[in-house]
């Protein structure tokens, strides 16, 4: 699956949809609902969450971008059975804050000395390793504790590992804001005994699926 493809295709989509708006607004005149007047009223223009008279549109724009590229790639993860194994190592390890040390893995240590790991399950199989997990900061501007937090917040809060408020609703249109569950990867919480103790009898993704109840994975 072609991640960079589906993010350049969900940008021209975003960016199609900003210049049907734009356009929307021109032509329906200046004191109507639907032109100027409407969108202007209240001093709110296109969402009052996000735009504020400080802001230009191309950061408007990249804001947008960098919502629908977040939600885009955990679409494509869960899809190809990614999940968040947490609690897995202590962190003691040579990375940031004692995260895994190499850039091919995604590895974060939270402050509280707990390890998160974004990993995949394919064929049974635990993959950790990930060729272009260096590119997720450079070129895609997202990090792996925001995937991981974010996460992990989510199902800590509503109890599920599939909770998403946005569908078929308006999404937060800024990664900065306190939106929650903006991402929404399977965590399996791995500092649980019963999963420890069926993980090293079984595996990791054993564990995860039979006792975390982690779907599709």
């Amino acid at each position: 699956m072609d991640v960079q493809y589906l993010l350049s295709k969900a940008q021209a989509q975003v960016q199609a949809q900003l210049s049907n708006s734009m356009n929307q607004i021109i032509s329906g005149g200046i004191s109507t609902d639907t032109g100027l007047y409407g969108v202007l009223k209240g001093g709110i223009f296109l969402n009052d969450q996000f735009v504020s008279a400080e802001r230009s549109e191309d950061e408007i724009k990249a804001a947008i971008l960098a919502v629908a590229r977040a939600r885009l790639i955990a679409a494509v993860w869960k899809a190809i059975n990614h999940f968040i194994i947490r609690g897995y190592k202590p962190c003691t390890q040579d990375g940031p804050n004692g995260a895994l040390p190499d850039d091919d893995v995604f590895s974060y240590c939270s402050p509280d000395g707990i390890m998160m790991n974004v990993v995949q399950s394919h064929r049974g199989k635990l993959l950790q390793k990930f060729p272009s997990a260096h590119l997720l900061s450079p070129k895609y501007n997202l990090t792996t504790q925001y995937f991981v937090e974010q996460s992990w917040n989510c199902q800590e809060k509503y109890g599920s590992y599939n909770y998403d408020p946005y569908k078929g609703k308006e999404i937060p249109a800024s990664l900065e804001s306190d939106a929650e569950c903006i991402v929404g990867l399977a965590v399996c919480h791995m500092t649980q005994k019963e999963i420890k103790k069926v993980a090293k009898k079984k595996g990791i993704v054993k564990a995860c699926r039979e006792v975390g109840r982690l779907p599709k994975i």
